[in-house]
């Protein structure tokens, strides 16, 4: 049996166990969840995770296997059908609600099915509430904040089988504001806070079907153009700090930054001494950096990373402790340099060590010299005497 055959079998092998059952070696990040309104379309797509799905989604088909959609779970929920009156369908990888109704509610799961096995189960959660008195239903509506004068976009982009020209956007669901799938304000004011609903429709049987979208646009009354880059202001180059022996001491390395979401900023800042990462603060750690804090004041975000001292040494003096910040696009350190107050002293201390080192240094390489001239000189005192 030649090499190519044996390969050939190996793979079929591999194959064949890893369609024994359910794949589970997708990322799993909790069940999907979709809202919707009563009376409007509400659609639940099949997403398995294409890395490991042997086969083509939009071509289930011609390799044999197909989507069943239950209501539960695959092994004891109701399976889904169209029924008589045609208010379920099924396209492709979704199922479709012409129109949702309160009772929909629940759990769903979409199987792919290869005629013998259930390859792979993934939960979608629906929630179907009734509009209110105006075109959304406040449990789905987004909020956002910004502030006077910059710039903002609200996107629909991502609905189903959207359509620029066919996506309508209204304000306080009266007042139709733009059409596209995108909504930008170049310059936010005052009069621009409000409910802002992107519509889309489809017919199915003569009948037009909506899909919404709603988001409460909250316009922060501070003047702001736009956001301050995150900046390192403490501390800035080198900076030397005067200390005691023994004494405990806390530096803060800072960051200021007026980000309208600083939760999402993507910031570094951390120690590094002795070209090492400094460590966590635990309680056998005479040096160690403290947890990231935030403070705000008056609009203005200032992120901070504690560098404890438990007890300063005199391997800690004239060393440089140095703090890293790191942003998209922006990178910054500052050093902090310990030394004993009083900058004389300071000096004297940390001179003595080479002092010692010198003079052991010229005692190695002048030793014979050094003795001669010695013997000599008590020789000459002998003498004198």
């Amino acid at each position: 049996m030649d090499v190519m055959r044996l390969a050939l079998i190996y793979f079929y092998l591999r194959r064949s166990k890893a369609l024994e059952g359910p794949i589970h070696r997708c990322p799993f990040s909790g069940p999907t969840k979709v809202f919707s309104l009563e009376g409007e379309l509400s659609v639940l797509k099949c997403r398995p995770c294409s890395a490991w799905t042997p086969v083509i989604l939009s071509n289930l088909q011609e390799h044999g296997y197909n989507i069943i959609w239950f209501k539960g779970t695959a092994k004891e929920g109701v399976e889904l059908s169209p029924g008589e009156t045609g208010r379920i369908t099924f396209e492709g990888p979704s199922v479709r609600f012409w129109p949702a109704i309160v009772n929909d509610t629940g759990n769903y799961t979409c199987s792919v099915f290869n005629g013998t096995y259930h390859i792979i189960d993934l939960e979608i959660i629906l929630e179907v509430r009734s509009m209110n008195e105006e075109c959304y239903h406040e449990a789905f509506v987004n909020s956002v904040e910004e502030w006077i004068g910059s710039s903002f976009t609200l996107s629909c982009s991502d609905m189903e089988e959207n359509k620029d020209k066919d996506m309508v956007w209204y304000k306080d669901c009266l007042t139709k504001v733009h059409t596209g799938a995108s909504y930008t304000i170049n310059k936010l004011q005052q009069e621009n806070a409000g409910y802002y609903t992107c519509k889309y429709s489809l017919e199915n049987a003569g009948i037009l079907y909506n899909i919404t979208r709603t988001w409460n646009l909250i316009v922060n009354g501070t003047d702001f153009n736009e956001p301050l880059k995150p900046e390192l202001i403490y501390p800035l180059d080198e900076v030397r700090v005067e200390v005691e022996l023994g004494e405990q001491r806390i530096i803060e390395c800072k960051v200021k930054t007026n980000h309208r979401d600083s939760e999402n900023l993507w910031l570094m800042l951390y120690w590094i001494f002795d070209n090492n990462f400094v460590n966590k603060c635990s309680e056998k750690e005479v040096v160690c950096e403290d947890s990231v804090r935030e403070i705000i004041e008056e609009n203005i975000t200032f992120v901070i990373r504690p560098l404890i001292f438990n007890k300063i040494q005199w391997e800690h003096l004239n060393k440089n402790f140095n703090c890293i910040f790191e942003s998209p696009g922006i990178s910054a350190n500052g050093q902090i340099i310990l030394q004993l107050k009083g900058n004389s002293d300071a000096i004297v201390y940390s001179l003595i060590p080479i002092l010692v080192i010198f003079m052991l240094v010229l005692y190695g390489c002048f030793k014979n010299k050094i003795t001669a001239c010695f013997n000599k000189c008590i020789g000459r005192a002998a003498t004198t005497k």
